[in-house]
């Protein structure tokens, strides 16, 4: 049990480590690929009319999520959650979590149901959860899956993840972590 336990964490480290190889060399692609029209150079997508430039904060985006004023971008390579304006696309500091102050440093996923901000990461094997408002990361909330938690989704009730290993979902309870095995 305990050599399969070893193996087992050395095998998920060593996912992480391929997993951000892969997401670095797919950043190394030629100048302005995937670049929309009239976007003078910029590195990801088009910046013209609604559309929000990502700027110099981020390596490759990866997921995103807005609550209608505020849109955060997570980027498993620079190891943050960046935070723009919704209407604008300005840039909004302040509202950004920091992989270094919270405790995660390569998040996946992030999502909200209205009063919490979940975030995926891959490295810790943990889904973070945030005061929507405040920024604040809520104490004793912090969900262990298991597994390498990607992609989350959240009607306040239910928390999804997206367990790629298990070739599924699970369901937690959103309030207080625990599996619902019933919903997975």
């Amino acid at each position: 049990m305990f050599v399969r336990g070893v193996v087992r964490g050395v095998v998920r480290r060593w996912w992480s480590a391929v997993l951000v190889l892969v997401l670095v060399v797919g950043v190394a692609a030629p100048a302005g690929a995937g670049s929309g029209s009239g976007d003078g150079g910029a590195a990801w997508g088009r910046v013209a009319g609604g559309d929000v430039s990502l700027g110099a904060g981020h390596v490759l985006p990866y997921s995103l999520w807005s609550d209608g004023a505020t849109l955060w971008v997570a980027d498993p390579v620079a190891g943050a959650v960046l935070a723009y304006g919704l209407a604008a696309g300005e840039r909004r500091a302040g509202r950004d979590l920091d992989g270094a102050e919270v405790g995660f440093w390569m998040p996946m996923g992030v999502g909200g149901d209205g009063s919490v901000l979940w975030v995926s990461d891959l490295a810790s094997e943990r889904v973070f959860a945030f005061d929507l408002v405040s920024g604040a990361l809520l104490a004793g909330r912090t969900v262990v899956p298991g597994f390498s938690p990607r992609d989350v989704w959240s009607d306040g009730d239910t928390l999804w993840v997206v367990d790629p290993s298990g070739g599924g979902l699970a369901a937690f309870d959103a309030a207080t972590g625990d599996a619902l095995e019933g919903r997975s």
